[in-house]
């Protein structure tokens, strides 16, 4: 039975456009007194976060010219310097502004106590040096691109391994209410999420009946199973995206490449 991934998107949050009011780039939803997530442009979501001294960001990686904008917006939410900077994963589409806000005084966090409402469990899935960071007071875990509601799962440096472990760290945080934070896309409620990891663990599993059968990778591009449950993870967000020729060739690539560094080890 196909495992569907069933749309909550905008009952789990509101966009409020008087929060970003006067800020044409910022996009801002408001779940908690304690902080906010925006996205801007085509950024990955950015976790504000108000802390007794500061404003802690995560992922807070833009295009060069609206940096500027978004310390504005922060200024006028929260009348406190940008203090601290976290990333989920050291790719550019998250940390490349780091350098921006150390010179303007931030320091990078990168095992707060959880005297400031933070923990941080670390891991190998989609990167070698992945972190989920869960701030208790807004109930919100920040899952960098171990998910994206928007798109297929990257699991490349953990592999089978690294999606299993990845869920249950992100289930040992908060409780069902808990809100998770994708890398890119909307954010989820916790069963959503783990609907997502079942069904990248149906699609791994799939993919690998297909390279145990001898199947090139374009008879498996003409599988119309294996298409049916890659279509899942873009549908999420009601989406008219289907991936190209070229972007489905590379997802089956890939996870062919993991099962076979699997069977090595």
């Amino acid at each position: 039975m196909r495992i569907r991934l069933f749309v909550l998107a905008l009952s789990l949050w509101s966009l409020t456009d008087a929060l970003g009011a006067g800020f044409e780039s910022i996009k801002v939803v408001k779940a908690s007194e304690h902080g906010h997530i925006i996205a801007v442009g085509y950024s990955a979501n950015i976790g504000v976060i108000d802390l007794e001294d500061g404003v802690l960001l995560i992922d807070a990686a833009i295009n060069e010219s609206k940096l500027e904008e978004l310390v504005a917006w922060v200024s006028s939410q929260y009348r406190k310097p940008i203090k601290y900077i976290m990333n989920t994963h050291e790719h550019a589409d998250h940390n490349k502004n780091n350098g921006y806000f150390i010179e303007r005084g931030a320091a990078i966090l990168q095992q707060p106590n959880k005297s400031l409402g933070l923990e941080v469990q670390a891991l190998t899935s989609h990167t070698q040096n992945d972190k989920v960071i869960f701030h208790q007071p807004t109930g919100w875990v920040f899952a960098g691109d171990l998910y994206s509601s928007n798109w297929h799962p990257v699991f490349y440096a953990g592999g089978t391994a690294g999606v299993k472990l990845s869920a249950d760290i992100i289930k040992g945080f908060g409780d069902s209410h808990t809100l998770v934070v994708p890398g890119h896309g909307i954010p989820q409620s916790k069963a959503i999420y783990l609907t997502y990891v079942e069904n990248t663990l149906l699609w791994i599993n799939a993919v690998k009946e297909r390279y145990a059968a001898d199947m090139t990778i374009e008879q498996s591009m003409q599988d119309k199973e294996l298409r049916k449950i890659a279509m899942e993870f873009i549908d999420i967000e009601g989406n008219p995206n289907c991936y190209s020729s070229n972007q489905f060739r590379r997802f089956i690539e890939r996870t062919y490449s993991v099962i076979e560094q699997e069977l090595k080890d």
